[in-house]
């Protein structure tokens, strides 16, 4: 067996024809629709994002924090290319804003590491939190959800 790090689209491409059997991955605007006929798909789980701040930010609160008291803010977000910027926008939006995202990173820990200098504000998934550092606050999002669906796909 093998197993492989992808991005989509591409990792729907390589289940497309044939090169992978299995993708793990997070439900996305441009993403397969959940009715693709292309996939049977199995719901994995429902990943909930958090609110990152850098610890001393007078917005920061542990107890929660609605989503659009940080429309104002810059954000730190992961590549425009990426899925996760996809959600991000969609929730932001679904909150009534469009974030300002004043830097973009490729891996979570770099994104916690902007975040914990005063490079902005960020939303990251929970399973996505071990790569964090020092000098930031976690802050569970109240009001407006916001997750992440992650779910599981073969050929039909």
């Amino acid at each position: 067996m093998k197993v492989i790090e992808a991005e989509p689209p591409a990792v729907f491409t390589a289940l497309d024809v044939g090169d992978l059997d299995v993708v793990v991955s997070s439900d996305y605007p441009d993403g397969p629709a959940r009715q693709d006929p292309r996939y049977h798909r199995v719901d994995l789980l429902a990943d909930p994002m958090d609110a990152v701040l850098q610890a001393g930010h007078p917005l920061a609160r542990t107890a929660g924090i609605r989503l659009e008291t940080l429309a104002a803010e810059p954000w730190v977000g992961s590549d425009s290319g990426d899925p996760c910027a996809q959600i991000l926008q969609a929730v932001c939006a679904a909150a009534g804003f469009s974030p300002d995202i004043t830097h973009r990173c490729g891996e979570w820990g770099a994104v916690s590491s902007r975040v914990a200098v005063g490079a902005g504000v960020a939303l990251i998934p929970r399973s996505a939190q071990t790569a964090f550092v020092d000098g930031v606050v976690v802050c569970p999002v109240v009001g407006t959800p916001a997750s992440r669906q992650i779910f599981a796909a073969v050929r039909a």
